[in-house]
């Protein structure tokens, strides 16, 4: 039964509009605190406070997933990866690194889900994202090989991108640990942190006082953007996050939702609901918040208040793309969704997916 906070929401996601740049926020971290800031006027969304044994000052955002980061030096205990939540701070240990020195920074691959670690400034380790197992990958060496590599970011093709302690900016082959020097950044001091936004522009952070920079990565030159204020790490992500687990259908196996773009007013966002039964009739349910309510036949509503639903269908493939616009009145507000296909041979007659959370900024 659909509620008329549904309908509202439903109605005002549904209405077209033109492509605009994703609203994305910035995440920094210092002295064990994370903070969420909104890049448009650097305004500090929320602040948790993170386990104090994590290294905040090396961390990645995978969409979907969270912050990729470590902890080292913990009693009796050895570097571990670890994923963290944003909005609370809470961390998942993974697993060990299989490393007793201290690590650098570490950001994911978006060609492959690995992750990849500069150490001591001049060597590159991978490190498997699902069981934090590391290996040593390369040396760094070509241009800039004698100096002291400062941060790294990885674009959506793979290519590594790295600034040192003079200042410059390199393209690296992630393969071979070779790095080509673009230029000089042209800033006083260096930047602890380079980035790429949802766009594909490479960003920098400035150490002493936190000044943001957009990159040209052909010439190296650099355009003054904000600050942020001081930083230890700083990185663009989505107040959205994948949760919970869903329950098979009769193909065995379980419904997938995931989101593309990043939630704020006046943004287009992109359900895509995958795994599911061909051509079968669907519902996307809308909720305010997670929840973990048991239903026959092993699945679980994972939302929490429910606000209800609306329905879709699935294609040929077993797969189903809403493009979904929020609206003004959802500033501010927590949505959950969870996907459902009507599926008459799974036990309950349908099953589920996982759910997605999103915070609109």
């Amino acid at each position: 039964m659909k509620t008329s906070i549904l309908v509202v929401v439903v109605a005002s996601f549904l209405v077209a509009s033109p492509a605009v740049p994703a609203q994305e926020v910035l995440w920094a971290t210092q002295n064990g605190q994370l903070r969420t800031i909104i890049p448009a006027n650097q305004e500090v969304q929320s602040t948790v406070a993170l386990d104090p044994y994590i290294v905040a000052g090396a961390s990645g955002y995978v969409p979907g997933t969270g912050v990729y980061t470590y902890k080292f030096n913990a009693p009796d205990s050895e570097n571990e990866l670890v994923l963290v939540e944003p909005w609370s701070g809470e961390a998942t240990i993974i697993g060990g690194l299989g490393m007793w020195f201290v690590p650098g920074s570490m950001v994911p691959d978006p060609t492959t889900g690995d992750l990849y670690m500069q150490i001591n400034g001049q060597h590159l380790w991978r490190v498997d994202a699902e069981t934090g197992a590391s290996t040593y990958a390369a040396v760094f060496s070509g241009d800039g090989s004698s100096s002291y590599v400062m941060c790294i970011a990885i674009d959506d093709e793979g290519t590594g991108w790295v600034c040192n302690s003079y200042g410059d900016l390199y393209s690296l082959d992630l393969q071979t640990g070779v790095l080509s020097k673009i230029g000089n950044l042209g800033i006083t001091l260096y930047f602890w942190d380079i980035f790429f936004d949802s766009e594909g522009t490479l960003w920098g952070a400035r150490g002493g006082g936190g000044a943001m920079y957009t990159i040209n990565q052909e010439t190296a030159e650099t355009t003054y953007r904000f600050d942020i204020g001081a930083f230890d790490s700083v990185l663009f992500g989505c107040d959205a996050l994948n949760y919970g687990l869903g329950c098979a259908g009769t193909n065995g196996l379980v419904p997938r939702l995931d989101m593309d773009g990043c939630p704020g007013v006046g943004e287009t966002l992109t359900y895509r609901l995958d795994q599911g039964l061909a051509n079968a009739p669907a519902l996307v349910l809308l909720g305010g918040g997670r929840g973990f309510l048991p239903l026959p036949g092993g699945c679980t509503l994972l939302l929490d208040p429910y606000y209800g639903w609306f329905a879709a269908s699935m294609n040929g493939a077993g797969e189903l793309t809403l493009p979904l616009i929020v609206p003004p009145g959802a500033a501010g507000q927590t949505f959950t969704m969870q996907g459902a296909v009507i599926d008459a041979g799974a036990p309950s007659g349908y099953a589920l997916s996982n759910g997605v959370e999103m915070q609109i900024p």
